[in-house]
């Protein structure tokens, strides 16, 4: 989820995971995990998507509430979970 390809873009994956409010199961082909570290850097190629990263002040405390950002390739939609409702990851059960 963290890896980044050789010009330092991240790298797509597919995952699933578990809606908390719902019990909706959510599937995502093809997305990325939004950085917010040296944002303008990785995302260069869409100057909307920096803009956007770049508006955000809070400190979002990801390690502490065990979450994560992702986008969803090809739109503007990003998407907050809790990474132990993730059942799936590139095609593989995850175990928790």
């Amino acid at each position: 989820m963290d890896a980044v390809d050789e010009n330092g873009r991240p790298v797509r994956f597919s995952f699933q995971f578990v809606k908390l409010s719902t019990g909706e199961v959510i599937s995502i082909t093809k997305g990325f995990k939004v950085q917010t570290k040296a944002a303008t850097e990785l995302h260069k190629s869409n100057p909307d998507a920096r803009i956007a990263i770049e508006k955000k002040k809070k400190n979002p405390g990801h390690s502490a509430n065990q979450t994560r950002n992702i986008q969803v390739d090809g739109t503007d939609q990003v998407r907050k979970f809790k990474i132990r409702l993730m059942t799936q990851f590139n095609g593989r059960k995850v175990f928790w």
